[in-house]
């Protein structure tokens, strides 16, 4: 799902995250591997480290069924005589290898987590469309070192929060991931940032010459 690395947007200084391995950690703290870590990493937990613009990536690549491609911030810059000054595709990567009945299960249980009343996304609910998406907590110190609780942790010591979705569910057309910095739950913070978004997305007056193309649109069909 290209974590770990580069996704090749272009810009300066991208990070590439990290996936913890026997490997890394043998090299990086003397120890071995122990089983329970690959669950641990496997939900998002430990040492795995991930930018939010692979979260894009990855999202995309879930919701058009495994075609991963590397995002861009600019399709075309013409002049208003339609004149072409750049204009740059979004190269398409290896397939994802992962199963249709995987995917199936994933892409019904992200729409559950916004659908569901007992869903931790509900917050990212818009009239008319279905979401598909999930929500996340990144710790930022350990809970053994959190000197209080609640509203009474200092800010810089708060949870990040995370919420990543896509929409419409069953034909995507644009994915969205809000990071909150010290934000807390990404059902409460997050969540309501992407509705709105999602709401404004939906909601304008869109044509074919105002809409960028997304990744997940060009495989459509």
């Amino acid at each position: 799902f290209g974590l770990g690395q580069r996704t090749g947007i272009g810009l300066d200084g991208e990070k590439t995250g990290l996936v913890p391995s026997p490997e890394w950690k043998r090299k990086r703290f003397g120890k071995p591997w122990y089983e329970g870590e690959t669950l641990n990493v496997s939900i998002g937990q430990g040492a795995l480290l991930v930018t939010p613009i692979q979260v894009v990536s990855m999202l995309s690549a879930v919701a058009n069924g495994g075609i991963l491609f590397a995002p861009r911030l600019v399709e075309k810059v013409e002049s208003t005589d339609g004149k072409v000054f750049v204009e740059s595709a979004s190269p398409r990567g290896a397939p994802v290898r992962f199963s249709s009945r995987t995917a199936t299960i994933v892409q019904k249980a992200l729409r559950d987590v916004v659908a569901s009343e007992d869903g931790t996304g509900k917050r990212a609910r818009i009239e008319g469309v279905a979401v598909a998406g999930k929500t996340g907590t990144a710790q930022v110190i350990r809970m053994d070192d959190q000197r209080t609780s609640g509203d009474e942790i200092p800010l810089k010591e708060r949870d990040h929060a995370w919420f990543a979705c896509y929409a419409p569910a069953e034909s995507p057309e644009i994915v969205v991931v809000v990071l909150v910095e010290h934000g807390g739950h990404g059902g409460e913070t997050a969540a309501p940032i992407a509705r709105e978004i999602l709401d404004e997305y939906f909601r304008s007056d869109r044509t074919d010459e105002t809409l960028a193309v997304s990744p997940i649109s060009e495989v459509e069909g």
